[in-house]
C-alpha cells in the first residue's frame, strides 16, 4: 500500500508541475508573471499608485481600449503598462502609438527612452512594430483596411 501512495503522490507532483509550467496557448501572460519577470531583472521598480480616480490609467484612451493599465517608475524614468485580451490587440495598439509590445501587454512612454528601451528589450524581448517588424505592420494593416472596406457594403 505505502508504494501506490508513493506512486499516487509522484503522479500527482509531476501532474501539477507540468500544470503550472504549461503556458496559454494562445500566449496571454497575466499581471503576476510579468511582474516577476520584471523585479527578477530589477528589483527596484515600483508600481505608482493613482492619486485618486481620475488619475489612474485610462483605457478608452487606446486604440483598441485596454482591458487595464497601470504606471510604473524605472529609475527616474515612468512609463505606463497596458494589458489587452489578446496578442493581437497589443499588436495594434502598439502598432497605432508607435510603442514596444510583449505577447498581451504594451508598454506606453517607452520610445526615445533609452532605459525604459534598453529594460523592455531585455526583460521581454519586446518589439517595436513600427521598427521591428514591418511585416506585421503590412498584415494587420492590411487586415484592417479590407474589415473597413467592406463594412459599409
Amino acid at each position: 500500500m505505502q508504494k501506490e501512495n508513493r506512486l499516487i503522490f509522484l503522479y500527482l507532483l509531476l501532474f501539477l508541475l507540468f500544470q503550472s509550467c504549461s503556458s496559454d496557448p494562445e500566449g496571454i501572460i497575466d499581471k503576476h508573471i510579468m511582474y516577476r519577470m520584471a523585479t527578477e531583472v530589477d528589483p527596484t521598480i515600483e508600481m505608482i499608485l493613482p492619486k485618486d480616480q481620475n488619475d489612474g490609467v485610462n483605457c478608452l484612451s487606446y486604440s483598441p481600449p485596454c482591458k487595464g493599465g497601470f504606471k510604473v517608475k524605472l529609475r527616474t524614468v515612468e512609463m505606463i503598462i497596458l494589458e489587452y485580451s489578446s496578442i493581437k490587440e497589443a499588436q495594434l495598439s502598439a502598432i497605432g502609438i508607435d510603442q514596444y509590445y510583449y505577447k498581451n501587454w504594451v508598454f506606453d512612454d517607452t520610445t526615445g527612452e533609452p532605459v525604459l528601451e534598453s529594460f523592455v528589450k531585455k526583460v521581454f524581448n519586446a518589439k517595436r512594430p513600427v521598427k521591428d517588424e514591418p511585416e506585421l505592420v503590412k498584415k494587420l494593416g492590411a487586415e484592417i483596411f479590407s474589415k473597413g472596406s467592406t463594412q459599409g457594403q
